[in-house]
């Protein structure tokens, strides 16, 4: 059985040890020793050789960072294993300080490598994996405080994020008729920080008498500046500081460092930030509970390469009230209840009754403070245009300037698409037009949307198929958005304000009386011509299909119903909606579909995601020539070159790498066989041409073809003829990989 081990652990667990001492005759994979390009080579080639055995020796500390290794892996049919060496910081700084001559981590830079190490960790789960193997501490699970006997049959309402709005609390369970001395009240934690009451907020939970709370991140926070720790003064800690002064009392300390992380009661379980879907809800990590927003990513803000937890929470999982992301209209799941409405923020405060089983909400009396997130994705609009530029010169972006140059028009490059350098700079430019002397949004398009399965944010599983979605026609043009500048309505299409489609369809608009539309409204169109085709063929027709429209300043969607408006106003087509279709409908019919696109989906948030059918892939892969030969014509000294790749649609980037990794490792693997028995069969006769041809003629059938030339370059020096040889040895004959 092919196997694939990861190691995970910090640097000093011991994992190169382990291979010592436990393994033999495997693949090692270490970007220690290979460099961290060098190992990503190596460990593509040992794929593409089928290598028995191979060992990832990293730190493997993510699991966005593990599933590099491990998709490519079980691809290829491997078993994958996870051998978790969970050792404490102390005794790995201890290990550290001992070894001499690390090759990459000097002793007096150990403490911030675990730091690092430690505050970034993600537990391996069997999830990502065949089999997890811990060696060492058994894994630490926050305790579960379990108040279902406690409570029984009691009411029991659950609020959400407090942060010191005690008038807003007291209206909400006035309106509820909560009676404090037979009903249960439990916080979802965050009861300081932010607003303008907060001792009296501590004051008055501590005098109920069936009161309990999860511990939030603030107030986990909050203990460690009484404490003593040194902490950063921001995200509203100056205002329990100005509620308890210098030092808080001793009660109140003791009752927030008690709270307890996670709270299991008749109706579910209660935690502040949320969970790894991953894991149980018995199996939870600190971090995990304090933090917890976007799962699978860089990062709990990484929004663009993680997914909402909660939107992984398994559906026949037990439910979960969670509170720390505000948003008012978060959901309320069988599985998931959101309970942070924002309340500081001027939004509302929000409870779950065990008596109807509904969230009520209590609107803020006013907005107390400043969301810091909020505020740190709101750029002015000259940031914005200065955002765009540095992304340009870094070849994120490219842009397109007008012809008075008091436009620019701003597309994600081909560089950004092949590192996947994805965020809400990248996915925001689109076309997307702005004046660069006032940073206004001049035209705003479709955000970046991905396939369906293209990523983790876009994964069957991450999508919410049981609320409303429609599902539309994906035509096969030119996207285009119109705009206004120096009094005349223009096209824009494919990142340029002069490109062949542009041009032409700022011309077939001119006959069109566009004063119904809206000052503040972008529509965006398919633009379809026989001189523009693509793939499909419409015949004759010769227009502009409207896709969508947004408003440019606020980045809202205009409703369906308004487009087809607008559409019948301009006297313009409007892109097909499907009645009664459904996902499952789309991916049967992914396979049947001829001479058609595939579909967009939309969700009521706006997300979109495509599916194209198998008949159009098939055809776009043939017209970018993206085979196997083709792959195999763009190699160099046994690599594929960057900048070939760069250029490839990222629609089909997987099926690239796959034929890259594969090529890769068979020129690796021929070049090792064939070199290994030219040097052995010249070696045989030193200096002596003749004494090795007579040899090898008279074993050419055992020696093989290969062989037998590769002895005689050896043997005349012309190693640059060895490269020709391997390369035709590998050559996808009828276009279809060979098995070497």
């Amino acid at each position: 059985m092919k196997t694939l081990i990861l190691l995970v652990g910090p640097q000093g667990s011991g994992k190169t040890t382990y291979c010592e001492e436990n393994l033999r005759g495997y693949t090692r994979i270490s970007q220690d020793e290979q460099g961290k390009e060098g190992h990503f080579k190596a460990y593509h080639e040992a794929m593409g050789r089928g290598d028995e055995l191979v060992v990832v020796d990293r730190i493997n500390h993510r699991r966005d960072q593990r599933g590099r290794y491990a998709h490519p892996a079980r691809e290829a049919g491997y078993h994958v294993k996870i051998v978790w060496l969970n050792v404490d910081r102390a005794t790995c700084l201890k290990r550290i300080s001992q070894r001499k001559g690390h090759r990459t981590l000097k002793a007096e830079d150990a403490e911030k490598a675990l730091y690092l190490f430690f505050r970034e960790f993600q537990a391996p789960s069997r999830r990502e994996s065949n089999e997890v193997v811990v060696i060492g501490n058994a894994p630490f699970f926050v305790d579960v405080k379990d108040l279902t006997g406690e409570i029984g049959a009691r009411r029991h309402v659950i609020v959400g994020d407090v942060h010191g709005c005690l008038d807003e609390l007291q209206d909400l369970l006035s309106e509820l008729g909560f009676d404090p001395q037979e009903d249960v009240l439990i916080s979802v934690g965050d009861l300081v920080d932010r607003g303008p009451k907060v001792k009296e907020t501590t004051d008055f939970v501590q005098s109920l008498p069936r009161f309990f709370s999860v511990k939030g991140n603030h107030d986990d926070k909050c203990i460690r500046y009484y404490q003593g720790n040194k902490v950063k003064m921001t995200h509203g800690l100056t205002r329990t500081i100005e509620s308890f002064g210098a030092k808080m009392p001793a009660e109140t300390l003791e009752f927030l460092r008690k709270l307890p992380y996670v709270i299991k009661t008749p109706s579910g379980y209660v935690v502040h930030a949320g969970f790894d879907p991953l894991m149980s809800a018995e199996e939870q990590g600190r971090a995990d509970c304090l933090y917890m927003r976007y799962y699978g990513g860089s990062s709990y803000f990484d929004s663009l390469g993680g997914v909402l937890w909660y939107k992984l929470w398994p559906k026949d999982a037990p439910r979960v009230f969670f509170g720390h992301i505000p948003d008012p209209s978060a959901p309320q799941l069988p599985n998931v209840v959101s309970l942070d409405g924002g309340c500081v923020f001027g939004d509302y405060l929000k409870a779950w009754d065990s008596r109807d089983g509904i969230v009520h909400y209590a609107k803020a009396r006013q907005k107390y403070c400043e969301s810091e997130h909020a505020a740190a994705l709101a750029l002015s609009p000259h940031e914005q245009v200065q955002k765009r530029e540095e992304y340009v010169v870094a070849g994120l972006l490219r842009k397109d300037a007008s012809d008075d140059g008091k436009l620019a028009i701003y597309t994600y490059t081909d560089q950004c698409t092949y590192d996947k350098l994805w965020d809400e700079i990248t996915v925001n430019s689109r076309g997307h037009i702005f004046n660069v002397e006032t940073g206004e949004c001049v035209a705003r398009p479709m955000r970046k949307f991905w396939n369906l399965g293209e990523n983790p944010s876009v994964a069957f599983e991450a999508l919410p198929w049981d609320e409303p979605y429609e599902i539309f026609e994906k035509m096969d043009g030119w996207m285009s958005s119109l705009f206004r500048h120096n009094g005349r309505f223009r096209i824009a299409s494919r990142g340029s304000f002069h490109s062949q489609g542009a041009t032409w369809a700022t011309e077939f608009i001119q006959k069109i009386d566009w004063s119904f539309l809206p000052d503040e409204a972008t529509i965006v169109f398919e633009m379809i011509s026989p001189a523009l085709k693509i793939i499909l063929d419409y015949g004759d027709m010769s227009t502009l299909v409207v896709l969508c429209g947004f408003d440019r300043h606020a980045g809202d969607e205009y409703p369906r119903c308004v487009m087809e408006e607008w559409a019948a106003k301009a006297g313009l087509p409007i892109v097909k909606k499907y009645e009664g279709l459904t996902i499952h409908d789309c991916l049967r019919l992914q396979k049947e579909l001829k001479d058609k696109e595939g579909f967009v989906i939309r969700f009521k948030d706006g997300t979109r995601v495509k599916v194209k059918g198998d008949w159009y892939v098939k055809i776009a892969k043939i017209l970018a020539n993206l085979t196997p030969i083709s792959i195999w014509d763009a190699m160099r000294a046994g690599r594929v070159q960057r900048e070939y790749l760069a250029q490839i649609p990222e629609e089909f980037r997987s099926l690239a790498d796959g034929y890259v990794m594969t090529l890769e490792g068979q020129y690796s693997k021929a070049m090792e066989e064939v070199m290994g028995k030219a040097r052995s069969l010249a070696a045989m006769f030193p200096g002596d041409k003749k004494s090795l041809a007579l040899y090898m003629n008279a074993r050419r059938a055992e020696v093989g073809d290969l062989a037998y030339k590769a002895a005689f370059m050896v043997a005349d020096g012309k190693m640059d003829k060895m490269e020709k040889l391997v390369m035709d040895r590998i050559y996808p004959k009828n276009n279809e990989m060979r098995s070497i």
